[in-house]
């Protein structure tokens, strides 16, 4: 067995800040898995956001007195700190995912020496890995969503694993409902092909080390996927109508 092609050409559509998928011949646009996700609470973002405002104000008085006229803007480079820091690791990652597929495609690229610890436990993770497929996009027409898979694998017995590559500080459940969306896409693609495993490959960036995870029932972490969905379709409604007080 050797890569995989899409049955349908699957286009990325980038409009503003909110990304969605054209697939040949299906009407409308599908939204994005890692999209559809971004509905569920994280509890502790609030928590990292105020601690990231916070040292970027430690960092703007450290070692001297700042002024009262200097306050606002410290003020308002500290809210901003989690935006920034976002950004920063959404750049990363994108270097990140180019280096996995040149290595998988054999090909000679530099190494950033920001991503050299990094790539090192990506290799360590990808040299035991035959890797067929990198930045492959998977959709489903059932229940209408599209993604990107980072990778796919096979073992030497032919058994396909989709692979998501993460560098976050922990392992979130959201990371297995994404895989089993990719899943079920996958096997809405390829019916013919015995059902993938998912796993998780999380990559340390600045030491050395790697967490590999795969996903323990997929057909559970599939109806988290869905009731994400139904959510964001619901939110996506009105829910009110005017009236009279009664």
């Amino acid at each position: 067995m050797g890569a995989f092609v899409a049955p349908r050409k699957i286009e990325l559509i980038r409009e503003g800040n909110s990304r969605y998928y054209a697939v040949e011949g299906v009407e409308g646009k599908l939204p994005t898995v890692t999209g559809i996700l971004g509905v569920i609470d994280k509890p502790w973002l609030a928590a990292w956001e105020k601690n990231m405002a916070l040292d970027s104000l430690v960092e703007s008085i450290r070692g001297r007195v700042l002024l009262d006229e200097e306050l606002p803007e410290a003020v308002k480079q500290a809210k901003k700190a989690a935006t920034v820091y976002r950004d920063k690791a959404g750049k990363f990652g994108t270097v990140l995912h180019e280096l996995a597929r040149a290595y998988a495609d054999h090909e000679e690229i530099p190494i950033p020496e920001s991503h050299s610890t990094v790539f090192v436990n990506l290799v360590t993770v990808a040299r035991n890995l035959h890797i067929v497929n990198t930045e492959f996009p998977v959709y489903s027409l059932t229940d209408r969503y599209a993604g990107t898979v980072d990778a796919i694998a096979l073992d030497p017995g032919g058994k396909v694993t989709l692979i998501d590559y993460k560098t976050s500080s922990r392992m979130a459940p959201e990371y297995a409902m994404q895989l089993a969306a990719y899943a079920r896409a996958f096997q809405e693609m390829f019916p013919e092909v015995p059902p993938p495993s998912a796993c998780c490959v999380r990559l340390e960036k600045e030491m050395y080390g790697a967490e590999v995870k795969y996903v323990l029932d997929v057909a559970a972490s599939y109806e988290g996927f869905l009731a994400a969905k139904r959510l964001k379709e619901s939110l996506s409604k009105p829910q009110w109508e005017a009236g009279a007080v009664c």
